[in-house]
């Protein structure tokens, strides 16, 4: 969950599944998530950071992350974040914006995320982006350094949108195989 409530397409799953009590969801005070649990109050909302799920191994059936990984930092720090969504369910659903998508997303800015990332970070900060400007606010991934971040014990499988390779959103559905 993030501090963005201005705009239904942030919580569109919520407000569609009709069995919210079925529901866990997890958020960060840091990111001003508090309205979560008041707008959803059927569902289960946990305080806590998806780097460190407070749940066992397995404890979900699915897990559903909608283009958070690409603000998890570098590639290490996105990897750890996918191994351990992937720790605590047993089907997961990611997307991510897509890096060979002409337009950056966050943005809407065409063609300057191609350009070196010391170039596109100064070019974000000249424009007052300074928030997407770091490595550690937006880190875009290709669909081959996407698929890279996933564990051994799940086996994932790409799902694009649009015509690959430029489709807008990189989507991967991925299930335990075994717990490695």
């Amino acid at each position: 969950m993030s501090g963005n409530n201005d705009h239904p397409v942030y919580y569109f799953f919520e407000t569609m599944y009709p069995h919210r009590e079925k529901l866990f969801a997890i958020g960060r005070a840091s990111e001003n998530a508090g309205w979560y649990a008041d707008m959803f109050p059927r569902l289960t909302y946990v305080e806590a950071d998806l780097r460190v799920i407070p749940r066992p191994e397995g404890f979900f059936e699915v897990g559903f992350c909608n283009a958070v990984v690409e603000h998890a930092g570098s590639r290490a720090e996105q990897r750890a974040l996918i191994h351990e969504i992937c720790r605590g369910c047993d089907r997961v659903f990611v997307t991510t914006p897509n890096r060979l998508f002409p337009v950056e997303v966050h943005t809407a800015l065409p063609f300057l995320h191609w350009l070196p990332r010391p170039w596109f970070g100064a070019i974000l900060r000249t424009l007052g982006l300074t928030h997407l400007s770091t490595e550690a606010d937006l880190n875009l991934l290709t669909a081959r350094e996407f698929l890279a971040l996933f564990p051994p014990t799940h086996r994932a499988r790409l799902v694009l949108g649009g015509m690959y390779p430029f489709g807008v959103s990189l989507a991967c559905v991925a299930e335990r195989v075994s717990s490695v």
